[in-house]
């Protein structure tokens, strides 16, 4: 009974990671600017919107505009609110974002920019320089102008927020001249896939006016930089980590740096599993150093109001900070006595006894 709870858990699990995998995203842009008037801020003027869920509430009302100028915050609170008094079933939609600055331009400055548009005729066009689309650019170094570059950056930036790193990005199939025009013609960004994945595929649409003029299909490919925990040695299992490692700084794909440990996470832990030498060392591998053992004779707390209780057991399996493991009363009385109960590991031999463990 016990396997067919664990392979019907094992199974819902892995059905809840592939609806989220597959769930529509909304990703607030940092800065957007209006270059018309507007008495109302839209979900589309404020976010990228992926999936067909989230396309269909671009229309969505997030913020009053009238008698606005110059700049309003519309936070992420205020966008799940509007989202949800709309109707939407965000629990089917990733909504990420902390809020976006909204930029009201005023009739002396023309410059045109809507979702992932840009026009910037009347500016003048910087002279080219080397190409460096090969090694990819910074994205810092892109923000805030007005050129397929720059919408790119900002796109991308918007996306990885929360991963707080700096970003390289590499586009194939486009030269500077490309990525660079600052017109006449007016340019489009559409994402074909996923701006989180690793290789995005996307397609700049070239306008004149109305009329398309061009369209160019390039792949994005966006790097994160952080450091890594590399194996500098073979090493066995549950071996401490911190004596057998160095630390490199790289560039890594938003996968590899989901999937890669944190240095503060593998400086304190054990090996789940064997390394190899130069290895980078996995989340998956890393585990925090056993504080209780089988065996072990263990203090345990717990409290109770203002009452607190602590009692001697005996460890029945391993456990590291953080972990619920089982433990045995000692009872002095009856020494064969085999009662059982669950704490939550605190320390070296300590335990806490905790409400719902």
């Amino acid at each position: 009974m016990l396997v067919c709870h664990r392979t019907i858990f094992t199974v819902a699990a892995s059905l809840a990671v592939a609806a989220a995998a597959m769930a529509d995203s909304i990703v607030l842009k940092s800065v957007t600017r209006l270059d018309r008037p507007v008495e109302r801020v839209t979900l589309a003027d404020i976010a990228y919107l992926d999936g067909p869920d989230a396309e269909a509430l671009a229309s969505t009302v997030v913020a009053d505009a009238r008698g606005m100028s110059g700049e309003m915050v519309v936070p992420i609170d205020q966008v799940r609110d509007a989202l949800s008094a709309a109707g939407a079933k965000l629990g089917l939609i990733d909504l990420s974002g902390h809020e976006t600055r909204v930029q009201f331009a005023s009739s002396d400055q023309p410059r045109a920019m809507k979702g992932m548009s840009v026009d910037d005729s009347l500016a003048p066009r910087p002279p080219a320089g080397p190409s460096n689309v090969e090694r990819g650019f910074l994205a810092a170094s892109a923000l805030g102008t007005t050129t397929p570059r720059g919408l790119l950056a900002q796109m991308l930036v918007d996306v990885h927020a929360g991963k707080r790193a700096e970003m390289r990005i590499i586009v194939e199939g486009a030269d500077n001249a490309l990525l660079d025009a600052r017109g006449p013609h007016r340019y489009e960004l559409v994402p074909l896939a996923s701006l989180s994945s690793d290789r995005i595929a996307m397609r700049i649409i070239e306008r004149d006016a109305d009329s398309v003029v061009a369209r160019h299909e390039v792949v994005v490919l966006p790097l994160l930089r952080r450091d890594v925990a590399v194996a500098t040695r073979a090493i066995r299992r549950n071996e401490p980590l911190e004596s057998a490692i160095e630390i490199r700084e790289e560039w890594l794909s938003p996968s590899d740096f989901a999937r890669f440990a944190t240095v503060e996470s593998a400086l304190v832990a054990n090996a789940m599993d064997s390394l190899a030498a130069g290895e980078r060392v996995p989340a998956s591998k890393v585990r925090k150093p056993i504080e209780i053992k089988k065996n072990d004779r263990v203090v345990v707390r717990r409290e109770v109001g203002l009452v607190a209780i602590e009692i001697p057991a005996v460890a029945v399996s391993d456990g590291a900070v953080g972990d619920v493991i089982e433990l045995r009363v000692i009872d002095r009385k009856d020494r064969k006595a085999q009662r059982t109960f669950s704490a939550v590991v605190v320390g070296p031999g300590r335990a806490e006894v905790r409400e719902g463990v």
